[in-house]
């Protein structure tokens, strides 16, 4: 089932190369260099799946997973941390806050797209509008 997934990264070149592996797997993808374009893109439409580096400039990852809890329509997306620090008390941290899982950069194709399958089963089924009503009726 193809998913809509937002990445947030500072990195124009990881953001493109998350985007064609993600897109090879039929997902529609979204992309902001920072969080508050972030916000921008999610006030539009709210994704199945976050991907979202933890060192960017002004807002970083863990400022967003705190954000993040205070807005009742995304609070549960499944987020997956990505982040070339490698620092394991930014993952703790991270996890503490909500995020579903850790990637640390440099990560695999495979590795990445195991991390969305994972936090895919976490994503409940949509309810439509017309599933609604033919249920109701």
């Amino acid at each position: 089932m193809p998913l809509n997934i937002l990445i947030i990264d500072d990195d124009p070149h990881l953001l493109r190369l998350m985007t064609l592996i993600l897109k090879q797997g039929k997902h529609k993808v979204r992309t902001a260099t920072n969080v508050p374009d972030a916000w921008k893109l999610l006030n539009e439409e709210t994704p199945d799946i976050i991907c979202c580096d933890l060192m960017m400039p002004d807002v970083n990852g863990l400022d967003f997973l705190l954000q993040r809890q205070k807005h009742p329509t995304i609070a549960n997306v499944p987020v997956i941390v990505i982040s070339g620090i490698g620092e394991k008390s930014w993952f703790e941290e991270a996890e503490r806050l909500g995020a579903f899982s850790c990637l640390s950069k440099p990560f695999s194709a495979h590795k990445l797209m195991s991390e969305i399958d994972a936090a895919m089963m976490t994503v409940p089924k949509q309810v439509t509008s017309t599933t609604a009503v033919s249920l109701s009726a």
